[in-house]
């Protein structure tokens, strides 16, 4: 009776091996589209040494859909974007990120490491946090969905959800069967 989440980190090497594991998972015999949810997330290279190829927002966005629209047409409803109620977790103070030997990070897209073996409690407690929408943000059509681009992955070029990209194929795909959606 247990609900699993399943997350998906996609690069260019590996997102069509994807389809592969969706098909073998929908063909369990104990299979339940109920109790599974999927998490498509993209693979973010935080070690120099680490063997393989990010994705460009744009191209993550398609492999996105793509892969959305596979388990959409296995019989699992997607549900719509959805906005956020309150900005990133991370850039607001509320979260951080544990990695590896317990160094605690930014976020999971970043790898700056916050400070060496700091008293992470106390740390938090102690920051203050200015929250401004940045200007570029303001025009954006899908604004009220993230609240605002990552300020972390900016610099990146990387700091814009999925749906910036895809939220017309979403909605196109929404409209023409609603009834292969969650609202």
């Amino acid at each position: 009776n247990s609900n699993i989440n399943i997350r998906f980190n996609v690069c260019k090497d590996n997102y069509v091996s994807f389809i592969d594991t969706i098909n073998k998972i929908v063909k369990l015999k104990e299979y339940d589209s109920e109790r599974i949810k999927y998490e498509i997330t993209p693979l973010k290279k935080l070690t120099a040494n680490a063997n393989f190829k990010e994705l460009k927002p744009e191209e993550y966005a398609k492999i996105h859909l793509e892969l959305c629209l596979v388990l959409k047409n296995k019989g699992i409803k997607l549900y719509l974007p959805r906005a956020f109620s309150e900005p990133c977790k991370y850039i607001t103070g509320n979260a951080y990120c544990i990695g590896p030997k317990m160094k605690a990070c930014y976020c999971s897209s970043d790898n700056t490491l916050i400070q060496d073996k700091i008293n992470i409690l106390e740390y938090k407690k102690n920051i203050t946090y200015n929250h401004e929408i940045p200007s570029e943000c303001l025009d954006c059509n899908v604004m009220p969905l993230c609240i605002h681009s990552c300020g972390l992955l900016k610099d990146e070029g990387a700091a814009c959800i999925p749906e910036k990209f895809i939220l017309k194929d979403i909605l196109c795909d929404y409209l023409q069967y609603p009834e292969t959606w969650k609202e």
